[in-house]
């Protein structure tokens, strides 16, 4: 890589930190690992799925996002948002564990959806901070409460900052 193209990806990743891309994956009922992180502590400063194949869950299915640390829900845990979502929704955590998710629903066209608020804002006495969630060593997953006659699929992108030497998420 030259010095014109570190600097760039640099200046691209100040703001968020590292990116991670999970490729699509069928969404099922067991906890599935999308991310793990190892070697230290991470500030995780986004992390967005979204909806590659649409899936008919039913309006009541949910799912959750957890960290495997204790296990702690990354939001609201019984959110119901998975019901028939329609390709190019994208939802993501705020950065409060108790939130919901923030949804937009999807254009059905993949790679596309309307605009969304995704920062995550964080809360100190939840042992957040203003710009992102600190995460130690473990494993973060989802789980769907059903999924109907079409399993759908979401692919999901973590973007993070470390905060120990070694710390990283993959």
């Amino acid at each position: 890589m030259g010095l014109k193209t570190e600097i760039q990806a640099a200046l691209q990743n100040a703001g968020t930190g590292l990116k991670v891309y999970r490729a699509a994956a069928a969404d099922i009922v067991a906890a599935t690992t999308i991310f793990t992180i190892t070697g230290g502590f991470v500030l995780v400063t986004g992390l967005v799925g979204i909806v590659t194949v649409i899936r008919s869950g039913g309006a009541g299915a949910t799912m959750s996002l957890t960290h495997t640390v204790g296990p702690t829900a990354l939001h609201t845990p019984n959110a119901a948002v998975t019901g028939n979502a329609t390709v190019g929704t994208i939802f993501t955590i705020t950065g409060v564990p108790g939130d919901a998710l923030v949804v937009s629903v999807g254009t059905g066209v993949l790679n596309t959806a309307p605009p969304i608020q995704g920062p995550m804002m964080g809360g100190a006495l939840l042992g957040v901070q203003q710009f992102g969630m600190i995460m130690s060593i473990g494993n973060i997953q989802v789980a769907h409460s059903a999924i109907g006659g079409a399993p759908g699929s979401t692919r999901y992108i973590l973007t993070y900052i470390p905060l120990d030497m070694g710390a990283v998420v993959t």
